[in-house]
């Protein structure tokens, strides 16, 4: 009897704007598990697991399931693929990685997927309340358990962008680091991680945020 479901195995075995985006989500969301070889692709937002399904050309159920002291579910899909296991420890994924894991090797021209996938994962796009419309100011920010990770990310998107270098912030609420990006600098990062990017590998309503943000911002100039 042979397998009920499939998986693109070799998924992770070259660079591609789709395995850096899937990557990328991992690194955010994700995780693997050395029992039984588990890679879990999850988030609160269906949409996001069933485009990562698509991409690995995967006929995984996705499956709902409630955190604890949370309202709504998330979803899944949990594989089991020693091959798969072993590619992305090769790319410098680890077990139990949320207060461990260091930013990996990526390719340059590949580098604004992988954050496109990071930002769908654990990330935000969001505007401060405004007074009048004409201050209301775009914010970007990126929120992890290591503190190395997300200082090393951010000294990347720094070098590659040549914006300011932003201080990792203790949020003692969530136990957890971000960063945060203001108006002038979430333009320039939105618009390198939006540039190439196709509505399979995006999550649209973060997407329409920036959208919605650069309409506002051209009619303002206008007026």
């Amino acid at each position: 009897m042979g397998y009920k479901y499939s998986i693109n195995t070799n998924f992770f075995q070259q660079w591609s704007d789709n395995m850096a985006y899937v990557l990328g989500h991992l690194y955010a969301d994700g995780c693997i598990m050395k029992s039984r070889y588990r890679i879990k692709f999850s988030s609160n937002d269906v949409e996001l697991v069933e485009k990562i399904n698509n991409i690995l050309q995967s006929n995984y159920p996705i499956l709902p399931y409630l955190r604890k002291n949370r309202r709504f579910p998330n979803f899944y899909i949990g594989v089991d693929s020693k091959k798969m296991y072993l590619d992305l420890q090769n790319l410098g994924l680890t077990p139990q990685k949320s207060k461990s894991m260091k930013l990996p090797f990526i390719p340059q021209e590949y580098f604004p997927h992988f954050l496109r996938g990071y930002l769908d994962g654990d990330g935000s796009i969001y505007y401060d309340k405004p007074t009048s419309l004409s201050n209301i100011r775009l914010n970007t920010s990126f929120w992890r358990g290591s503190y190395a990770f997300l200082d090393a990310l951010g000294r990347s998107i720094s070098e590659f962008l040549e914006i300011k270098h932003q201080r990792v912030i203790s949020w003692s609420k969530r136990n957890a680091y971000y960063i945060r990006y203001s108006t002038k600098d979430s333009l320039k990062f939105l618009e390198y991680i939006y540039q190439n990017s196709v509505p399979e590998t995006r999550l649209e309503r973060k997407f329409r945020k920036y959208e919605n943000y650069i309409e506002i911002f051209l009619y303002l100039r206008k007026t």
